[in-house]
């Protein structure tokens, strides 16, 4: 991190505010971190006294502890491709994280202290939302050994884990109650999320909320009476609190962009939570018993956890993102910077006529869908909901652009003329929609439906009832072959519970598996159909393999024990892919011949590059870069609250 950029972020937590009128009452932030890394994912220890956080740098994390008053932080675990979802132990001793240091990815434990980390779990498929016991002597997560996620607990110790829940769509996130008896998740049993209790011991699950949309996040209040929420039954992110035994909730938060994360302080008083209604994110605390929310933190960068240290101390992950668009000749040069706007911008896809590039912009809080010119030009807004607007796909001809909005309350698909207008809402599921395709001829849209564990439907472009091609479960990443009479898509619903890849004809009927070793990503079609590249699991790293269209054995192009290669793209003709690799240490592009041969780097820049896509003449690689710099910082809020709280200084 430059001097320059450093002074910067100081200066900018220094002035933050909490904006609640025109006397503001200044919380006191202090930095814990300050880079080069990425620091973020910060949980405080039960007695406040430290932070474990995850550290990222060259595309490697490893999990390091701080003291919440400051100081040097001590790194725990080796540098690895993934780690995740760190937890402290009740007594302050041990750190729980999922990682895939002996892949898949399984449960991990580590001396706070320092020591030798030890695999809890080493069952197939992957095991993660781990959570302990309030007395330290289970721990429960989510794991999908079965083909689905279900609930599942096991001794803190190590041993056989016992499933808790057996329905058969996906059961996640579980928290258990301050008393220990009772455990709530997520599950989509009905075709939305919602949050459910259920004994720890086991016995029948309750649904303690109901109604349309989605409830998620359940956080349990320190009394163990209510149960804080996000959910977006009102169309966008709102908080909300159930009783623990269900009912009616009660709104806490309601504004026009989300508010997310639901945290409730250690006295139960307060709730914070992060909200995008400043056109960033930021950090807010609302009081539990209901009330104005007060803003805590207010500057450029984004803030995506808070956690409460003590009773008037939060503890913040703050980063930095810049995402942009950018092209890079599929001969090699300097990469273009084909957008600029002041928020995150990704997701680019060429026009079919190589002019323009069509991405998903967050501008002002929400997602919107943007076009640019190709060679040079301002950009054009194409959407402007208050809403999120995203995964955007151009029609073969050109004209039409399907998209994902939630506008209506859940991800649904909807139609927008390339030239702009009016947008037509193509489906009206309750459930949420994932990952729509077109087929090649336009005549028809595939795409997720996240009902019965999730399964592939397609509907006709012009409208009319969707129908179900896939049965099995966990099925994903839906790719059209070139002559649009079959489907690729990944699905865990195979006995080892990983991600594998499957065909099923376009008119629906009985689904293949094609691939049976380890687990692979999303797949992608060589132009003639032919063949597909894939990336796929070695056991620690990810190759890049290409297989026979009726399966087979893999031709693999790219390989290394721990590099992780993935995001193929073939060239229009066929004869090269593009991929993503961080054997440098950050995800870089490179190209390699799609019979094989030695790989090509294209780009070497500071940030990781995601979303390669070529041009239809095969000159040109469009891709968005990212860039983060995140820090862990406290913010002292007693004054803040005292004065929220009517109490004065």
């Amino acid at each position: 991190m430059s001097t320059s950029r450093l002074y910067s972020r100081l200066l900018s937590l220094a002035l933050v505010l909490a904006a609640c009128g025109r006397d503001t009452a200044e919380p006191t932030v202090t930095m814990l971190t300050t880079g080069p890394a990425d620091d973020g994912g910060a949980v405080v220890s039960n007695d406040g006294s430290r932070v474990a956080y995850l550290s990222s740098d060259a595309g490697k994390t490893s999990i390091a502890v701080v003291a919440t008053a400051g100081g040097t932080p001590t790194r725990l675990t080796p540098a690895l491709n993934y780690i995740d979802d760190v937890q402290w132990s009740p007594d302050g001793n041990t750190i729980l994280y999922t990682s895939d240091a002996a892949a898949p990815p399984d449960l991990w434990v580590v001396p706070a202290a320092g020591g030798d980390p030890a695999r809890l779990t080493s069952d197939p498929g992957l095991e993660w939302n781990a959570r302990w016991s309030p007395d330290g002597s289970r721990i429960a997560f989510s794991g999908n050994k079965g083909g689905n996620f279900n609930i599942w607990v096991m001794p803190a110790t190590g041993g056989e884990a016992r499933q808790l829940t057996t329905d058969r769509s996906d059961e996640t996130n579980p928290e258990w109650s301050p008393d220990g008896h009772t455990i709530a998740f997520n599950s989509n049993r009905t075709g939305h999320t919602k949050i459910y209790t259920m004994p720890a011991d086991s016995g029948e699950a309750r649904a303690v909320t109901t109604g349309p949309g989605n409830d998620a996040t359940p956080h349990w209040s320190p009394d163990g009476s209510r149960i804080a929420f996000q959910s977006n039954r009102n169309g966008n992110w709102d908080i909300f609190a159930v009783a623990g035994g269900g009912g009616e909730p009660t709104t806490l938060v309601r504004d026009l962009r989300d508010d997310t994360s639901p945290r409730w302080s250690r006295d139960g008083r307060w709730i914070a939570f992060i909200s995008q209604r400043g056109g960033q994110r930021d950090v807010w605390v609302v009081p539990a018993a209901g009330g104005d929310a007060v803003r805590v933190t207010n500057d450029r960068a984004d803030d995506y956890t808070a956690e409460w240290a003590d009773r008037d101390r939060l503890v913040i992950t703050h980063s930095e993102n810049h995402s942009h668009v950018w092209a890079i000749a599929a001969a090699g040069g300097a990469p273009r910077q084909l957008t600029r706007g002041d928020g995150n911008e990704g997701d680019p896809r060429v026009s079919p006529d190589g002019r323009t590039v069509l991405y998903t912009g967050e501008h002002g809080g929400n997602s919107d869908l943007w076009i640019a010119p190709l060679d040079s030009g301002a950009a054009r807004q194409l959407t402007s909901d208050s809403t999120n607007e995203f995964s955007a796909r151009w029609s073969p001809d050109g004209a039409t652009i399907a998209y994902l909005s939630n506008r209506t309350g859940t991800n649904q698909v909807w139609l927008v003329p390339a030239a702009g207008g009016t947008a037509l809402q193509l489906t009206t599921d309750s459930a949420n929609v994932y990952q729509a395709e077109w087929s090649p001829d336009g005549g028809a849209i595939v795409f997720g439906l996240d009902r019965d564990n999730g399964d592939l439907w397609t509907i006709a472009a012009a409208g009319g009832m969707p129908r179900r091609l896939t049965t099995q479960g966990s099925a994903n990443s839906p790719v059209w072959s070139p002559d649009g009479r079959s489907l690729l898509f990944n699905s865990a619903s195979s006995a080892d519970g990983q991600g594998h890849i499957w065909t099923v004809a376009a008119t629906g009927g009985r689904a293949t598996q094609l691939i049976f070793d380890h687990y692979q990503f999303n797949a992608v079609w060589s132009p003639d159909g032919r063949s597909f590249a894939v990336p796929w699991h070695n056991g620690r790293g990810v190759d890049l393999a290409v297989l026979a269209a009726s399966g087979g054995r893999p031709h693999v192009l790219a390989s290394d024990s721990t590099v992780w290669h993935i995001s193929p793209a073939f060239s229009p003709d066929g004869g090269r892919i593009a991929y993503l690799s961080n054997q440098s240490g950050r995800y870089d592009i490179y190209l390699i011949p799609a019979a094989g041969g030695a790989a090509t780097r294209l780009t070497t820049t500071a940030g990781d590059e995601f979303s390669p896509v070529f041009t239809p003449d095969g000159q040109t690689i469009v891709y968005s870069m990212y860039e983060s710099d995140g820090n862990i910082a406290t913010a002292r809020v007693n004054r803040l609250l005292r004065r929220a709280a009517g109490q004065g200084e």
